[in-house]
């Protein structure tokens, strides 16, 4: 493989790692935010009626912030793994760490 190729597969598999990571941590900042802020019990008059259970505590939110949550945490994965993908289909990253021997 030209090494122009190579490098190409390289920056492309490590931006979308990159990418998948910070919309990662992105819709885990949301989350947090919910925690603070949503309501404890639901509330139909404003579509709150979607139950999250995060750690023992139910949260109820509406249709459009469980699918923006759910959204961004389906893109994060897809962009990391597709990243990670590319890392070891194009660019040969081993799977697996060889471990040097040890002489006894």
């Amino acid at each position: 493989m030209d090494e122009r190729v190579k490098k190409f597969w390289k920056r492309l598999s490590f931006t979308l790692c990159a990418a998948g990571m910070i919309i990662w941590l992105f819709a885990w900042s949301i989350e947090y935010e919910y925690i603070e802020t949503l309501p404890r019990s639901p509330n139909p008059s404003i579509d709150r009626v979607y139950a999250y259970n995060y750690h023992g505590i139910v949260l109820w939110r509406s249709r459009a912030e469980k699918r923006t949550v759910d959204s961004l945490e389906y893109l994060s994965v897809f962009l990391f793994f597709g990243g990670a993908l590319i890392a070891v289909l194009k660019c040969k990253v081993p799977l697996t760490v060889e471990r040097p021997r040890t002489h006894d």
